[in-house]
């Protein structure tokens, strides 16, 4: 399987990588990242990414190619608050992609529809992924996306246990399919699109700081009142890259740009090696639930961080359900991931103490009180 990991510009990482692309037979093929703030921005905020220089950047990208390793450039804010249909703004566009170029990326990962085809017809030769933004989730979807002459496919999360639609996409298009590993997102989440709207929104606008963001308080809420959740949500252990292999998916994609190095190689190590003993969690990332518990609010204390525990190698037998397709959404009738649900060990009186403050955060933002 070959891995597209994020990077979070610090040349070690690089170097760590190469090391290890050199014992294992899944390898680092390619890092993403963008800079901390532009006028495209991303889907993550500009104030947990890391900010570097432009010689930084030339940097970094020539080590990857260095060790082999090529780099995608992440345009993948879905919202320019209607600023795309204006010419200006597209060839803003067409500047930063060719100033991109002559840095040396090898492709771009793009969300919204009328950028993808304004770079394809001015870069005809550079490889485009479709973010998984985009949520492409049906063959319908891919053939659209096709015929805006993409590369790659980021499949959209939700699909990542469908098997049975995982190998009829596979066996109906000739696109790279790539799908995301390592994000704690709600399964079927009505606020996920909203979620990147707003980031994207605060990656192209630093000035502006939201405290109190509203999909991700209500994600932690909905997540600590009912566990079962941390289960459903669509991620991809190391132990099961292989099933995914046979299907002929072509890349797997392991998040966390704001994130540490140790964390990053951490996390890479145990998706190339196919296996990791302790905390599954460990491998995702907590951060977006303890966040909640330091936001400012009047007379409360900041929270501790909020401990979360799931045995890696007691899911071993996990995945089977869904590889069998016996998964029919019908969540209240199956109660599957709720046994496996067991298997989570979190701390009763922090994960009380998260609920009351998400609870008093989202009742203040009803009554317009924050």
């Amino acid at each position: 399987m070959k891995l597209t990991v994020a990077t979070n510009w610090d040349n070690k990482l690089i170097e760590q990588i190469s090391l290890k692309n050199k014992e294992t037979k899944n390898k680092v093929v390619e890092v993403f990242g963008s800079k901390k703030t532009d006028f495209l921005g991303s889907a993550r905020p500009s104030e947990i990414l890391p900010d570097i220089s432009i010689n930084q950047m030339k940097e970094h990208i020539n080590l990857c190619h260095k060790n082999n390793i090529k780099f995608n450039y992440v345009i993948n804010a879905p919202s320019y608050n209607l600023k795309e249909f204006d010419l200006s703004f597209r060839e803003r566009l067409i500047d930063l992609v060719s100033e991109l170029i002559s840095m040396g990326i090898d492709a771009v990962t793009i969300a919204n529809p009328i950028f993808i085809e304004t770079v394809r017809d001015n870069f005809p030769y550079l490889y485009i992924c479709a973010s998984t933004v985009c949520k492409i989730d049906t063959l319908r979807r891919i053939e659209w996306y096709s015929e805006l002459n993409v590369n790659r496919i980021i499949l959209e999360t939700d699909i990542n246990r469908d098997f049975k639609l995982l190998k009829n996409i596979r066996s109906k298009t000739k696109l790279e399919l790539e799908i995301l590993s390592n994000l704690q997102c709600v399964f079927q989440c009505p606020n996920n699109t909203y979620d990147y709207v707003c980031d994207g929104f605060r990656s192209q606008n630093p000035q502006i700081s939201i405290f109190y963001n509203y999909p991700k308080i209500k994600c932690t809420n909905v997540k600590l009142k009912n566990p079962v959740e941390l289960i459903k949500s669509p991620w991809i252990r190391p132990e099961d890259l292989e099933e995914y292999n046979k299907i002929g998916i072509d890349f797997l994609k392991i998040a966390g740009r704001e994130a540490p190095t140790m964390w990053l190689i951490n996390t890479i190590n145990a998706y190339m090696n196919e296996t990791y003993e302790g905390n599954f969690f460990d491998l995702t990332g907590n951060q977006v639930i303890s966040s909640i518990g330091s936001l400012p609010i009047e007379n409360q204390e900041k929270l501790k961080p909020l401990r979360i525990h799931l045995d890696n190698k007691k899911m071993d037998e996990f995945l089977k359900f869904f590889i069998n397709e016996k998964c029919t959404l019908e969540c209240d009738a199956c109660q599957y991931c709720h046994r496996w649900a067991n298997h989570l060990m979190i701390n009763n009186e922090e994960k009380e103490e998260y609920i009351q403050r998400s609870d008093l955060l989202l009742s203040k933002m009803r009554k317009n009180e924050i």
